[in-house]
């Protein structure tokens, strides 16, 4: 059975159902399920139009990872001898080494330097020998040298 008609005084509205509160709960639903959507069903990106830059090391990268090894002779004549092998353990091609030697007399004491070029193409993980050549004149009080590549080129 249903219950009779209310009569309203005069000027007076009847009740709405809903009003504000159902409207933001609308809302909050809607805004949850696109919410839910994007988490299960992530959006695709284009393929991009460019390559990833290389990322190249730089020469004092490279200069970390050339090593070599030395030894020396020094002859009557006072020109030292010396052979060298070198390692490039980096990602670039190297080539035209600067080899510096500093010698050093019986005490410690720095005497001077020589420096020579080598004209060597070296490829990435290869070991190349440098057979004994001159590195130049050197004092006759030298006692010990201490050599480094100071330098070299990036292919």
């Amino acid at each position: 059975m249903k219950d009779p008609p209310v009569e309203l005084p005069d000027g007076a509205r009847p009740e709405k159902k809903g009003g504000w509160p159902s409207f933001i709960f609308l809302i909050a639903s809607f805004l949850l399920i696109v919410a839910i959507k994007n988490s299960i069903w992530p959006r695709t990106q284009p393929p991009p139009t460019t390559l990833p830059a290389v990322t190249l090391e730089t020469k004092a990268a490279v200069m970390q990872k050339v090593t070599f090894e030395y030894d020396y002779v020094k002859p009557e004549s006072n020109v030292m001898r010396a052979f060298f092998v070198i390692h490039n353990r980096s990602s670039r091609n190297v080539e035209d080494f600067v080899i510096t030697c500093w010698l050093y007399g019986p005490g410690g004491t720095g005497i001077d330097k020589v420096t020579q070029v080598i004209d060597l193409n070296i490829g990435i993980g290869e070991t190349k020998y440098i057979p004994p050549f001159d590195m130049g004149l050197i004092d006759p009080q030298t006692s010990t040298a201490a050599c480094y590549i100071t330098d070299l080129v990036l292919n």
